[in-house]
């Protein structure tokens, strides 16, 4: 039961660390705000293997 216990909260723990991203990403975007300054993210080392 604790392994259980345990395997789940490391899922729940990975899940939370997969939104927090998708919304820093957002966030990144929405302060981009126009398409030279998405163009502009695009560019950074972050974004890098993205496409547009």
């Amino acid at each position: 039961m604790e392994i259980a216990r345990a395997a789940l909260l490391e899922r729940i723990r990975a899940n939370a660390y997969t939104v927090g991203r998708v919304f820093s990403i957002l966030g990144d975007f929405r302060r981009a705000n126009d398409q030279e300054g998405i163009s502009q993210l695009m560019e950074t080392e972050q974004y890098k293997g993205i496409k547009q």
